[in-house]
């Protein structure tokens, strides 16, 4: 494979795609194609305009006869995207009501960004990161807290139902309710109510999910974050259980680290990269 360069290629939702249709694929990661809504005239209507955007940015070139050559870099992006061995999803929002929307692939090529334009609404840049390492550090960023959490390790868990009944007592303001309820399911009484507040206002949330290609089969690994005053929080689903745990990001990203250096070691192209 030839080398790829490391600009970065701005694309509008529907421009995304496109490209993805023109790469023959079948799925499309993380970007959601709500083209389905519209009717065919609307579609065909979407897509001239789409194509005429693509060639001004001089991402496609058309020819006279309507024939469409993709830029070859960006060919093989959108490919590895719509083709991903792990496929990582970082959602999250800031103490400052910052929102933030990060998708990551990791395929025998090359690890890939997309991330959503915090500014023009529905509006991607999709950024080969050349190295892993790269990727990781990125993935920090998503995780890195603003709140300097207290360090004390507690973990229970619970049923879905009772975890659903507990967000029922949130919503409807019965503290006193939901904070007997955590401490009988295994929550120390010290830190109960930090895990009330965190869960009823979400200053801090990021939500991690990890899809690791198995076969044909994508096996899924989710798990949220929540920051309460004092701790940070993590909340995953094992079968029938919600898992609640006190944790830092530190934590996090040794877990996400150890996941992905496991993985990548059956990706043939990292034995060749320096530093890795």
């Amino acid at each position: 494979m030839g080398k790829i360069g490391e600009a970065g290629y701005v694309l509008t939702l529907h421009e995304y795609v496109y490209l993805a249709a023109l790469t023959g694929a079948e799925v499309i990661y993380g970007i959601e194609d709500d083209t389905y809504r519209l009717s065919q005239a609307k579609i065909r209507e979407k897509w001239n305009k789409v194509k005429q955007q693509l060639e001004n940015k001089k991402y496609i070139e058309i020819e006279l006869d309507g024939a469409i050559t993709i830029d070859n870099d960006l060919f093989k992006l959108i490919h590895y995207c719509c083709h991903p061995k792990m496929f990582i999803v970082c959602q999250g929002r800031w103490m400052s009501g910052e929102r933030l929307l990060k998708f990551f692939y990791l395929t025998e090529a090359i690890p890939i960004e997309l991330e959503e334009d915090r500014l023009i609404k529905n509006t991607y840049i999709l950024t080969p990161l050349i190295t892993v390492q790269k990727m990781l550090d990125n993935i920090r960023e998503c995780i890195v807290t603003e709140n300097d959490y207290k360090d004390k390790k507690v973990d229970f868990s619970l049923t879905k139902a009772d975890y659903e009944e507990i967000k029922t007592n949130i919503q409807q303001g019965n503290k006193e309710e939901v904070v007997k309820e955590i401490v009988k399911n295994g929550c120390p009484s010290d830190m109960a109510l930090d895990l009330y507040i965190a869960l009823k206002e979400k200053k801090y949330l990021s939500t991690i999910l990890v899809k690791i290609k198995n076969e044909d089969q994508m096996d899924n690994n989710s798990f949220t974050l929540y920051g309460g005053h004092d701790y940070l929080w993590k909340i995953s689903s094992v079968d029938d259980d919600i898992i609640i745990c006190s944790c830092n990001s530190e934590q996090i990203m040794s877990e996400l680290e150890y996941q992905i250096g496991g993985f990548k070691k059956s990706l043939k192209w990292i034995f060749n990269k320096k530093g890795e």
